[in-house]
């Protein structure tokens, strides 16, 4: 039988074990869905100021020429 992981490192450990430890985890996936919501708002925005100083610019001076 596999025994909880003691994170207090200590036999007298107060609370349960287990159960900050789910909570650890829960607050560790969070704060990844956090990073990757960020990274992707980033991406849009820089994809968006691309399209603006870039691609804008070519086209009307591509469009003017005709």
């Amino acid at each position: 039988m596999m025994r909880p992981y003691d994170w207090y490192d200590g036999d007298g450990a107060d609370g349960n074990a287990d159960v900050e430890a789910e909570a650890l985890k829960a607050k560790a996936h969070a704060g990844i869905a956090m990073g990757c919501g960020v990274t992707v708002m980033v991406i849009v925005a820089l994809a968006v100021v691309a399209l603006v100083l870039l691609v804008t610019p070519i086209f009307l001076w591509v469009a003017s020429r005709y």
